[in-house]
């Protein structure tokens, strides 16, 4: 017998809840800081190059020297590229997230069709699991938590859910996984109350059995 829709316990929930990765927010800031350190190291090395044009004897640059007119479209031409990758980076990791609301999940994933999950079918499935990666001449493992859909035929990853234990320490993950899905729960018109609890050792880099990860 199909579940009766029930009033949201919680009607002071804001209307939606978006989940977005975290290791994709490092990513953007790790190219963003690299953006940063380009372009000092470039302007002082067309500097020096223009300080090197300069004849001391003549008091002045020769004729084949490079224009200060040059060096600046030269500039402007090296840091176009960068930053069309930037502004490519940031507007594929926001498209790449979970909406929550109390109709079910909506997973986005940059290049894949948006897949919803109604809240009939996520009951009572919502779970954080934690792999645990056993790497050769590795003192310590490395960790990944997230949180899926544990539906009967696959298991769902969240898009935006993903956490590795780097730069975070194990226990952080850990943390942040459970309470970011306390906070999909609260949207549960059926209210489950904790989510379920996997976990895994392998020796082998892990991968969900869908596509829906980050």
């Amino acid at each position: 017998m199909a579940q009766s829709p029930a009033p949201r316990t919680n009607p002071g929930l804001p209307d939606k809840f978006v989940v977005r990765s975290q290791i994709s927010g490092n990513r953007i800031i790790n190219v963003l800081a690299g953006l940063i350190l380009f372009i000092p190291a470039v302007m002082t090395l067309f500097f020096i190059v223009f300080l090197l044009s300069y004849d001391s004897y003549s008091r002045g640059y020769p004729s084949g020297a490079p224009s200060s007119l040059f060096l600046i479209a030269l500039f402007a031409l090296l840091l176009t590229p960068i930053c069309i990758y930037y502004k490519h980076l940031v507007n594929k990791e926001q498209r790449k997230r979970t909406v929550v609301d109390g109709s079910g999940l909506l997973l986005e994933q940059p290049g894949m069709r948006a897949r919803s999950i109604p809240w009939r079918n996520a009951h009572g499935r919502i779970t954080v699991k934690t792999v645990i990666q056993y790497v050769p001449r590795s003192a310590t493992p490395a960790m990944m938590s997230l949180i899926l859909v544990a539906l009967d035929q696959e298991e769902i990853v969240l898009p935006g859910s993903v956490l590795n234990s780097y730069p975070l320490s194990s226990r952080d993950i850990g943390q942040q996984t459970y309470a970011t899905a306390m906070q999909i729960l609260a949207y549960d018109p059926w209210g489950q109350k904790e989510p379920l609890m996997q976990s895994d050792n392998t020796f082998t880099p892990w991968m969900p059995r869908d596509t829906f990860y980050t």
